[in-house]
This record gives C-alpha cells, sequence and structure tokens, in this order.
C-alpha cells in the first residue's frame, strides 16, 4: 500500500512539476482557429487598358473578440475601456472609427434613426437578437414593445443592457463605443472573426497599436487596401462604388454564393456591382494554433487569396471625357442662363429644378421605400417620413379640431395641401362640382378664404355636394357627423398614400433645403 502511494506521489510530482510546462504548452496548443484571408478586388479598365478603378495599399485597425474573462461584467469594463482609448488615439490623430451603425446623433443631440421601412425592421431584429422583425414581441423587463422601439430605447438597451459601458463616459464616447461594440456583436457567432474598426489610417495610429500591442487585446494593424477611381468625375455613373455588404445584400448574394461574409465589401452600383463575382476573386484561409489569448503561436496550413479578375470595358477613357466637358459646357450655358440661387428676381429658383426631378418623375421616389433602395434613397426616405407625419397630424388637426384655421389665415404649404385635397375630392366625384350652388354663401367665403375646410366640408355635406357612396358608411343610418367623420377618414387614408400629396411634401422639403440637391444628384445617379 506504502509502495503504491510512493509511485502515485512520484507521478503526480513528475506530471505537475518536471513535465507541467510542457503539457501546458502541448495543450494550448491545441487551440486551433481559422482565418479567412481577403483576396484583392480587381481593377476596371477602359478598352485601351487605361486603368479606371483599382486598389490602392492601406492600414485598417482591427479587433478580436478574443480575450478570457471572469465575468461578463468584467469583459465588459475592460473591452469597453480599450475600445475608449483606441478612439481617444484615433481622433488624437485625425482617423475616425468605422460607423455602420443605424443610429446617429442629430443636430440637436438627439438619437435618431438612419434606416426606415425593412431596413429598420431588420435593425430592430438584430439588435434584439430575433430571426425576423415579427418575433419581436413586449419585453416585460424592458417595458416597451421591441417592434416598436425608439432610436433612445435602443440605445438606452444596448449601452446598458448588452454592453454594460459606463455612465462615466461621456455621451459621445459612449456613442462611439456602442458603434464599435455593435458592429463586433455582429461577428459574434464565430469569436476568431476580426472586426474593422478603422481603415486607411495613418502612420501614427498605427504606431499607437503597435507600441501597444502587448495591453491592447485582439487588435491588429492589417494590410488593406481602398478602392480608387481615376477621374471619377467622368466615370462615376457607369462605374459605380463599393462598400460593406448590407443584411439584406448577404442574404441575396450568399443565396448563389457561399463565399461572402457580413464583413465583405462589394459593389453596390454600376460596374462595381453588376462584375461583383468576377472582381471579388477567392478568398484565402489559414489554419494556425492560438494559445489562450488568441494569439497566433503556429501556422498548419495556409492557402493564399486569389486576386479578382480585371474587367475590360467597351469604352474609350478620352473619347469619353471629351463628350462629357463638351456636353457640360452645353448644359451650364443652357442653366445658367436660365437660373440663379436666390429665389427673388430671377426665371428659375434652383430649388424648382430639383424638385422637378421629383414631380416630372425623373427620380422614382416610390424606390425609396423598396427593399433595394440604396442608402442615400432610405436617408432621403427617413426625412420625408418624418415630415409626412408632422403634416398628417396638422391637416388632422384642421379637419376635426376644436379650432380650425381659416383657409385664408394658414400658411401656403398647409394651403397646397389643402387645395390639393378639395382638388382631388372633385376628381373622384366625392365633392361633386355640378351639385355646387356658386352662389351659395358658404362657397364664397371658402373661395375668398375666410372660413376652413372642416367648415367647408360640413356645410357640403349638408347641402348634399358630398357622394357618400364613394366612401364606406351607412347611408340610411348615419348622420352628418358620422358622414363627415367616415368622410375625415377617407382623406386621410388617401393622403397617406398618395403620390401627389406625397410631392408637395417633398416640394417643401427641397424648398427647406432639408432634402438637399447634392441628395437628389446623387439619387439621380444611383436609379441610373
Amino acid at each position: 500500500m506504502v509502495l503504491l502511494f510512493s509511485v502515485l506521489i512520484f507521478r503526480m510530482f513528475q506530471l505537475q512539476i518536471i513535465m507541467g510546462e510542457e503539457y501546458q504548452d502541448n495543450y494550448t496548443l491545441k487551440i486551433v482557429r481559422e482565418r479567412t484571408l481577403n483576396s484583392t478586388r480587381g481593377n476596371i479598365l477602359d478598352r485601351n487598358g487605361e486603368v479606371l478603378a483599382y486598389n490602392e495599399l492601406a492600414y485598417s485597425i482591427t479587433i478580436e473578440d478574443n480575450g478570457s474573462y471572469d465575468s461578463t461584467k468584467e469583459k465588459n469594463k475592460l473591452l469597453n475601456a480599450e475600445i475608449a482609448d483606441i478612439i481617444t488615439a484615433l481622433e488624437k490623430n485625425g482617423d475616425d472609427i468605422i460607423n455602420n451603425f443605424k443610429i446617429t446623433v442629430n443636430d440637436n443631440g438627439n438619437y435618431e434613426f438612419t434606416v426606415s421601412g425593412s431596413s429598420l425592421k431588420r435593425f430592430l431584429a438584430d439588435v434584439f437578437g430575433q430571426a425576423s422583425y415579427s418575433d419581436l414581441k413586449y419585453d416585460k423587463k424592458l417595458g416597451y414593445n421591441q417592434a416598436e422601439a425608439t432610436a433612445d430605447q435602443v440605445m438606452d438597451y444596448l449601452k446598458v443592457t448588452r454592453f454594460g459601458i459606463s455612465e462615466d463616459y461621456a455621451e459621445d464616447m459612449a456613442y462611439e463605443i456602442t458603434v464599435v461594440r455593435y458592429a463586433m456583436s455582429e461577428n459574434s457567432y464565430q469569436k476568431y472573426i476580426a472586426t474593422t474598426i478603422a481603415s486607411d489610417v495613418s502612420e501614427e495610429s498605427v504606431a499607437y497599436v503597435s507600441e501597444n500591442a502587448s495591453k491592447l487585446q485582439g487588435v491588429e494593424v492589417i494590410d488593406d487596401t481602398i478602392r480608387k477611381y481615376n477621374d471619377a468625375e467622368y466615370f462615376a455613373s457607369i462605374i459605380g462604388y463599393t462598400g460593406k455588404i448590407s443584411t439584406e445584400e448577404y442574404e441575396s448574394l450568399s443565396a448563389d454564393n457561399d463565399n461572402y461574409t457580413l464583413n465583405d465589401v462589394v459593389g453596390k452600383a454600376g460596374i462595381e456591382q453588376v462584375m461583383d463575382a468576377s472582381l471579388q476573386g477567392t478568398k484565402g484561409y489559414e489554419k494556425l494554433y492560438v494559445d489562450y489569448l488568441g494569439k497566433a503561436v503556429e501556422v498548419l496550413e495556409r492557402e493564399e487569396p486569389s486576386a479578382g479578375n480585371d474587367v475590360y470595358l467597351s469604352i474609350d477613357k478620352n473619347l469619353q471625357i471629351a463628350a462629357y466637358d463638351l456636353l457640360e459646357q452645353e448644359i451650364a450655358g443652357i442653366v445658367y442662363s436660365n437660373i440663379e440661387s436666390s429665389g427673388s428676381e430671377m426665371n428659375i429658383p434652383i430649388t424648382d429644378v430639383y424638385f422637378a426631378l421629383v414631380n416630372n418623375n425623373v427620380i422614382d421616389i416610390e424606390h425609396f421605400s423598396d427593399e433595394k433602395a440604396t442608402e442615400n434613397e432610405k436617408a432621403v426616405m427617413h426625412i420625408f417620413s418624418g415630415r409626412q407625419q408632422t403634416v398628417l397630424s396638422s391637416v388632422t388637426s384642421e379637419l376635426k379640431g376644436a379650432s380650425p384655421a381659416a383657409f385664408g389665415s394658414l400658411g401656403e404649404e398647409d394651403q397646397d395641401y389643402f387645395t390639393y385635397i378639395i382638388n382631388q375630392l372633385k376628381e373622384k366625384k366625392i365633392l361633386l362640382q355640378k351639385s355646387i350652388d356658386k352662389t351659395d354663401e358658404v362657397y364664397q367665403e371658402w373661395q375668398s378664404g375666410t372660413i376652413s375646410a372642416q367648415e367647408y366640408l360640413n356645410h357640403a355635406i349638408a347641402q348634399n355636394w358630398i357622394d357618400i357612396t364613394q366612401f364606406t358608411i351607412d347611408e340610411k343610418y348615419s348622420d352628418s357627423t358620422e358622414i363627415y367623420d367616415a368622410l375625415c377618414d377617407y382623406i386621410m387614408d388617401d393622403i397617406a398614400t398618395d403620390t401627389g400629396f406625397s410631392k408637395i411634401i417633398y416640394e417643401y422639403l427641397i424648398k427647406a433645403g432639408s432634402v438637399s440637391g447634392k441628395q437628389l444628384c446623387l439619387i439621380l445617379y444611383d436609379q441610373g
């Protein structure tokens, strides 16, 4: 018995003391990591081999969630502090973090969504960890319906509940930490996927990361490329541009090609988009051993990525530039003779020219809410949606409020809205023009602008100028109040989806500068 016990003690001493370090090293080396190596995008050239789009070497800073922590609280504290240090260093060196977050801080310092419609629904589902928007529900702990969460509620949920960002951070720093943490969370399904937090950084930022490598957990500087375009002014509408893949694009592209990841850069428009599969190239990979800190110890296997194919176009660069310059001069001459930037003493205000793009359907505003809408279209749609809600509330107040304003006392914009509404009722034969008594005192007051639309429409009902069969109501049992309420409901439902009414809203957004000429020109380019 004593002999067996002695053998056991000796064996334990041998394993733990003599060979302990060797076994620990072997255990550490058993952690295998596979990392994707991105390929270089192919060039785009004209028929004569003149380069139109190419890649330029740049440095990017990435971060991996590969630390080891005793608790979630400790992880949040240390990771947030590390990110804050990086952000501070980047800003000191004139660099910025990549911000694809769907919430921004507006000019008033308030949070607001940068997307709407299906994109906003997808974002909310991702934030609350649901497969689809339909899975969102009322959360007792949060005290609100996830599907109806405001930008402030989403930020509070991410900062406090998910990422544990301390209140000690300044508001702008807390926001930027949230941007980085959310970007990292999109790769949380695989721990060793790096998230690029800044691209094309300065040498000073590269030096900062290198000098602090020992304390910046999971942070690296990598060789990267940025897309460059020669003579972009002349070829932008043809070549297009690239950008980080969206969730919708990933789902669409990965259905046919499983090589795409949520970190990829893809073509967003033009040749870059149409020829994306050819330009992308083939990714490589490497398998390596990593230690418990996630640091590479040994490369087991490596397959180099292959660059994308070059794409040759049928156009001639020099001919395109010459034709563009001649056309630009001709158009500039025509425009200059008819346009001034001020709204006074002019032939055509510039805002009228911009609005004509919308009013004449040169720009398709219906596409703004399409699931394939571009970021430019989504941004304008977001502005429009906010203004539309305000306008509809104002119209409802005038139609149903206790103190409606006389038509003549309304501002020009509100007068245009009610003029459109009355004209639509006439065109749809709800307000029967043939039945209207032009000598009627109330009618004449309406024409002179001394009464409200509410008074006019109520009088029209009383005089049987309204065809109530055109909207849902039980004619036999309805009094004038019920008929008026039904008419108002019909009007509100109609203008909420009416393109003509929407165009009036756009007209005043453009006049006010809320939707800029630059935005409309970019959309004109996006829509081809």
